[in-house]
């Protein structure tokens, strides 16, 4: 999602290809912080717009009033316990079921469902889905992620038996490697800008993570929380800084798994997808999926 006034430094870039530094307070986590992360560069991007965070809110009651769709996660109730709203609402839980016995909380990741959106695809004339991430094992998007910055790490010999996993994260990245880590036998440290919720923190410590937080200031500051977390890591031994603004295996994750689930499911009919964007994995590695399949997709960045 791309919140102004800090958005506007990627609308930029993607829209008129000029990267551009809006002053501003620090953005903590989403659009790259502001910068072009390596997981956004390359990216096959047709067209960009701004959300703003207002909007944002607006279209999450929307969905929940006219779909009858209501999101099972830490960051939407805090938000809806917040926010005074008036609707008449018959709310559906999306309640995640498999069809066959999965292979721990790591066999949890993946194969999640498509909801068409009823109402406004009756409305459009298209069939607007909506990928239910919050069916995997840690409840959102960013398990994928996690999952593959582990086996990354494992694989090129960074994290052994009993290590560490450290990362700089705001957001739901923090949860999906808390879960992982848990279930994979590594310790879990996460630093954080001190102006996220308690609730989040309570999450990763119940997860049995190791939570710092630190004062908010912009990426190039060395006291950014991201840099926190390298030097951190490199402190240790059998220690990873999983770095998912610009480690690969980031967007790998959705080259591998969220861009063919969306092929197969739709049965390769697919004119366009958009994502809300934060270190650019999910939209760079499904773009690259889909554009591949066929080239004629819009891949849209919010």
């Amino acid at each position: 999602m791309l919140a102004d006034p800090q958005g506007s430094v990627l609308y930029n870039y993607f829209k008129h290809g000029k990267l551009e530094r809006t002053p501003g307070d620090s953005i903590t986590e989403g659009i790259g912080q502001g910068r072009l992360t390596e997981n956004l560069k390359g990216s096959p991007i047709d067209d960009a717009c701004v959300v703003m965070d207002t909007e944002a809110v607006n279209m999450t009651f929307k969905l929940l009033d006219e779909e009858g769709l209501l999101v099972e996660n830490e960051d939407f109730y805090k938000l809806f316990n917040n926010v005074k709203i008036n609707l008449t609402l018959t709310s559906f839980f999306v309640r995640c079921t498999h069809s066959s016995i999965r292979n721990g909380l790591v066999g949890m990741v993946g194969r999640t469902p498509l909801v068409r959106l009823n109402k406004i695809s009756d409305e459009t004339g298209c069939d607007i889905l909506a990928k239910a991430e919050m069916c995997n094992g840690g409840g959102s998007v960013k398990d994928r992620a996690a999952l593959f910055l582990i086996q990354d790490a494992i694989r090129k010999g960074q994290l052994k038996p009993g290590g560490t996993v450290v990362e700089g994260t705001a957001g739901n990245t923090g949860i999906g490697l808390a879960h992982m880590c848990l279930s994979m036998g590594f310790k879990c440290v996460i630093f954080m800008p001190n102006n996220q919720s308690q609730e989040k923190i309570d999450i990763l410590r119940t997860l049995g993570a190791e939570v710092t937080t630190v004062p908010v200031c912009p990426w190039d500051n060395p006291n950014n929380y991201n840099h926190h977390a390298r030097r951190f890591a490199k402190s240790l031994k059998n220690a990873v800084w999983t770095n998912q603004f610009d480690n690969r295996a980031n967007r790998l994750a959705h080259i591998e798994t969220t861009g063919p689930e969306i092929w197969k499911e739709t049965q390769g009919k697919v004119d366009a997808v958009t994502f809300g964007t934060g270190t650019g994995g999910t939209l760079s590695g499904v773009g690259t999926y889909l554009k591949e399949k066929n080239r004629h997709i819009k891949v849209v960045f919010q």
